[in-house]
């Protein structure tokens, strides 16, 4: 499959992913050309954590990663430090609502119908602007689910950044939630980014790529 993206990277950025059973992380990591390692257990120090402005925790890592639950405290402090860490989604029986910064509890909710409308609720952050200008057409095209095991109650540190539902349902406002921690970001997202990344879904990208 070989498709055009209309895809901004931002510059000077070094990712580390602490990677499960899933390579789609890192072969799109790989497409944008954003230079990345993977964190394997003896990168859990301080000094190796630092190199990285981001560093994503791939879905349900913390099911597949005994080494991630050892050192969750090391990389927690890593964003005090002013490091970026993004979590993608887990189940319910995986996530201890002390792997995040502050309470953070995942719930069964879940949004199944590809197309259904997604709001902004923070439309000035950067998640949304930069360096990609992120609009409604970004949303189309999804594969199979907008995302599921939203949260279902967090911290009042943590800012709801998208709204959603299924038709008829109430909307949920849990599927990305961001958390200053320090002089560090926190965000968690129950978004099935990995769906539409391997999919090759350009709006997914350009999203994927500011964060």
């Amino acid at each position: 499959l070989v498709r055009y993206v209309d895809v901004q990277v931002p510059e000077d950025r070094r990712v580390g992913v602490i990677r499960s059973y899933d390579d789609t992380l890192l072969i799109t990591l790989d497409r944008l050309g954003v230079p990345y390692d993977t964190i394997e257990t003896a990168d859990f120090t301080p000094q190796s954590l630092d190199r990285f402005t981001t560093v994503l925790v791939d879905i349900r890592a913390y099911l597949d990663r005994p080494d991630l639950v050892a050192n969750n405290q090391t990389l927690l402090e890593y964003c005090k430090r002013g490091g970026t860490v993004i979590v993608n989604y887990h189940k319910t029986f995986e996530w201890e609502s002390s792997y995040a910064p502050y309470e953070l509890a995942l719930g069964g909710q879940r949004v199944t119908v590809e197309t259904a409308p997604i709001t902004i609720l923070q439309a000035e952050h950067p998640l949304f602007n930069a360096p990609n200008k992120i609009g409604a057409s970004d949303w189309d095209n999804w594969i199979q689910e907008r995302g599921l095991y939203f949260p279902n109650k967090w911290a009042p540190e943590y800012t709801p950044l998208l709204s959603m539902s299924d038709p008829g349902e109430a909307a949920l406002t849990g599927s990305c939630l961001v958390a200053k921690y320090g002089e560090g970001t926190y965000l968690y997202t129950s978004l099935v980014w990995y769906r539409q990344l391997r999919a090759l879904n350009p709006g997914a990208i350009r999203v994927f790529a500011n964060m």
